[in-house]
């Protein structure tokens, strides 16, 4: 009988690893546009990506986080209401805070 790889069951290489590198995967430029990811390593990134998106939850009600694919997965966020899609970098100042302080509880 042939066991097939569960990537459950394999460590995530530091390299790509959330808790490392939170604010790789909030920008869609991250992980220098994905030249510092390996081919073999693209699937633990979108792994971390959903993890990401779970951890966060909807923010004030109104943003969603979302994947999307670029050179990497990396988490935008949704506003639910109108469909506007946004990146972390343009969201306004509380709004960012309010991400800031839930992602800090990652490492904890």
């Amino acid at each position: 009988m042939i066991k097939k790889e569960s990537i459950s069951n394999v460590a995530i290489p530091d390299e790509i690893k959330l808790e490392n590198h939170i604010y790789d995967y909030l920008n869609r430029h991250g992980f220098s546009e994905g030249n510092d990811v390996l081919p073999e390593e693209m699937k633990f990134c979108r792994m971390e990506a959903e993890r990401l998106v779970k951890f966060i939850g909807i923010i004030d009600d109104i943003w969603e986080p979302v994947i999307f694919e670029c050179d990497i997965p990396y988490v935008s966020f949704k506003n639910i209401k109108t469909g506007e899609i946004t990146e972390y970098y343009d969201m306004d100042l509380r709004i960012k805070r309010e991400i800031d302080r839930k992602v800090s509880l990652i490492n904890r």
